[in-house]
């Protein structure tokens, strides 16, 4: 059991390694630059300019991606664009209220869902499982739309508070 262990752990360092290339690559890849997704649509060529010397996006590609890494390393995830704290500070905050919602849901999901799982499996064995499947399925065809449907509406919801937040930031300073 130890060597498996070690051995998923020894495996976790090159997925680590991967996923830190293909989400700073992505970062660096976003259209027209981090620059024009930090700025607004007006800003000039020196703001722009500035905003890339300051972020260190004049240095080369390696330059920048070991910079990365000391941050990551060091616990520095950046600053929040919506309240400018550390965005480490911010998940810290934010956890207790995700995982009590995480726990919670898995509570709700277990009591609901072992019933139904031993029922559907009773009603199986029995041979009546069109009704019941049928059922199941119009269950989770529900739950799924409702989830990307909800989905679709934070995701509308956050784009007007980062507006927001990047126009009261821009206004102040």
């Amino acid at each position: 059991m130890l060597r498996f262990i070690v051995r998923r752990l020894l495996q976790l360092i090159p997925t680590l390694g991967g996923l830190s290339i293909l989400l700073f690559v992505w970062l660096q890849r976003l259209p027209g630059g981090p620059e024009y997704a930090l700025l607004p649509d007006d800003a000039t060529a020196e703001q722009r300019e500035a905003l890339r010397r300051s972020l260190g996006l004049d240095q080369p590609f390696t330059v920048q991606y070991l910079s990365f890494l000391r941050r990551i390393a060091q616990g520095d995830l950046g600053t929040s664009l919506q309240t400018g704290r550390p965005v480490l500070d911010e998940f810290f905050l934010r956890f207790p209220a995700t995982f009590e919602l995480a726990v919670s849901a898995m509570i709700i999901a277990v009591t609901i869902g072992l019933p139904l799982g031993y029922l559907l499996g009773l009603t199986d064995m029995l041979g009546k499982a069109s009704g019941p499947v049928g059922l199941w399925q119009g269950l989770i065809a529900g739950l799924s739309c409702a989830a990307v449907l909800l989905s679709i509406r934070l995701a509308r919801s956050a784009r007007k508070e980062i507006r927001r937040a990047r126009a009261t930031t821009l206004h102040s300073a």
